[in-house]
């Protein structure tokens, strides 16, 4: 009895849903359909995912610019800063140029020299003959005579009685210089005996060609003599002394 119509559709059907495989039906199961709304929401978590990875990417990358900032931070100077403005917006004027050169140093100050009464006037000390005594004033200048009787004006005093000597009636020193400084030190610091006999004049044991005597006179000024000779006297046991003397005002 031959198959009808139906009968041949339906197993057309059936043998498109079967795989022979060595002569062996297999049932294929028919592929699910994808519901409505699928390819929309697939898109969706595709976009996240792109957009998760872009971020990893910043972040990665973002690391990478941080640390290369850091490692040369310090070995890549900064921009040079521009010409500053003033808060008006006006620019600041320019810094002026210097030469370069040192300033010069003042000169070191030197200490006032007082005024000079006598400066190196020639001034002879002459020995007197025996038996005399004679007085020696600085501020006048003067030596007196043998008649004139001594003063206490006199700073020196030159006797011929007995073996002679020299008698200071003011303080004297001896000086190591011929400033007005050094004149006063020598009086303050390095003052003789009051008297000095001729025997030591003669032989220049105290005082020789070259010393500087020092004396604040009665006036109060500062005298200075610089011995430039001493010679034997034919008539006195004193030499003839050869000096040039200066006085200050005040000492």
């Amino acid at each position: 009895m031959g198959a009808t119509a139906r009968d041949q559709g339906i197993n057309h059907q059936a043998g498109r849903d079967q795989t022979v495989i060595n002569n062996t039906y297999y049932h294929v199961p028919p592929k699910p359909e994808r519901p409505p709304g699928a390819p929309a929401a697939d898109r969706s978590r595709h976009r996240v995912m792109l957009a998760g990875v872009a971020a990893v990417v910043v972040v990665i990358a973002g690391g990478f610019g941080i640390k290369a900032m850091l490692a040369g931070g310090h070995d890549q100077p900064g921009p040079t800063p521009g010409p500053t403005q003033s808060t008006r917006g006006e620019p600041a004027p320019a810094p002026t140029e210097s030469s370069g050169e040192p300033s010069p140093e003042p000169p070191p100050t030197q200490p006032q020299d007082r005024e000079k009464l006598l400066a190196a006037r020639p001034f002879a000390l002459r020995a007197p003959s025996e038996p005399n005594v004679i007085g020696v004033d600085l501020d006048t200048p003067k030596v007196k005579p043998p008649n004139e009787v001594t003063s206490s004006d006199d700073e020196l005093q030159l006797s011929e009685i007995s073996d002679g000597d020299w008698e200071f009636r003011t303080t004297t020193g001896i000086s190591a210089g011929k400033t007005f400084e050094q004149c006063l030190q020598g009086v303050q610091g390095n003052a003789l005996p009051s008297r000095i006999d001729a025997k030591d004049l003669r032989k220049q044991r105290t005082i020789r060609v070259g010393t500087v005597l020092c004396t604040e006179t009665s006036e109060g000024n500062l005298a200075m003599l610089e011995v430039t000779s001493i010679t034997p006297s034919a008539d006195s046991d004193l030499p003839d002394v050869q000096t040039k003397l200066t006085v200050w005002e005040n000492a």
